[in-house]
Order: C-alpha cells, then structure tokens, then sequence
C-alpha cells in the first residue's frame, strides 16, 4: 500500500487508445479526485527561478497511449466533457500530441484562460518538461536539460 500524497505522479498506458478505453481510464482518474491530500508535505524544494507559479499538492494525473483509433475531435470532445477535471496530461505518441489541462498551474500561468492546450511534435519531451514543472518535488534544477533537449529536437 502506497499512501496517495506520497505519489508524484499517477499514469494510465495503453497501446491503443479508443473512445471506451479513454472514458474508462478517465472514470478511474476521476474517483482519484475524491481522495484527500495532506497540505504538510515539509520544506519542499521546487526550481523557483525559473518557474514562478505554485505547483500541484496531488499526483498528476497522466495518460500515454501509443496509437489511436478515434477521431482527434471525439478525443477532444471526451477530455472536455464530463471529465475534464480528470486528468491533467495525455499523450498520444502516433499524433505525436500532449494534451495539458488547466487543472496544471503553468496552462493557467502561461495561457490564463485557456482551458487545455494541444502541442504537436516532440510530444514525449513536452509531456515530462510539464509534469517536471507541475508537481512538487526536489530536483535538481532541470532547466539546462530541457533547454538543450528542445534545442537539440529543433533540429
């Protein structure tokens, strides 16, 4: 047994993504929501000078299919729809595609009245720089890394 406040992140993988298995994973991420989280979670470290906004106090919650047989628009539809306060990341490599929320706080920081974004290319890159940026944690500062490996994948 793991305590639920103790998790930095919650992940949902699947090879393939279809309308059921999406609504399902998302049914499954939605319960999590009802669970409490500690506020004493100590002297927490976060990289502060380059990332001013506050981060999430709960597991991120992260869905990563491979490939999808459903129309990007039903996808759309779905994370918007009931769930849409769900799930914070969702990855489908074969559009090469990260979906963020705005249950993220650099979505609000960044984009303030955007409810979810759409990022194409580099999807893998982008899904870890904004689950590194939204949970709380002690890191090292990883900044240097991301800027060099989204340099790199420019090119």
């Amino acid at each position: 047994m793991i305590p639920f406040d103790s998790v930095a992140f919650i992940a949902e993988a699947k090879q393939t993504l279809t309308t059921t298995s999406l609504k399902d994973d998302l049914e499954k991420f939605e319960k999590l929501n009802h669970l409490q989280v500690s506020n004493n979670k100590g002297n927490i470290y976060a990289d502060t000078r380059v990332f001013q906004w506050e981060k999430l106090n709960r597991p991120l919650k992260f869905l990563f299919y491979y490939e999808s047989d459903a129309k990007e628009e039903t996808i759309w539809e779905i994370l918007e729809g009931q769930y849409k306060d769900a799930w914070d990341v969702c990855v489908i490599l074969g559009y090469n595609a990260v979906y963020l929320n705005s249950t993220l706080p650099i979505v609000r920081g960044l984009w303030k009245d955007a409810k979810f974004i759409r990022a194409y290319g580099c999807s893998l890159l982008k899904a870890m720089f904004f689950t590194c940026t939204s949970i709380a944690a002690d890191f090292v500062d990883s900044w240097p890394i991301f800027w060099n490996l989204f340099r790199s994948a420019d090119q």
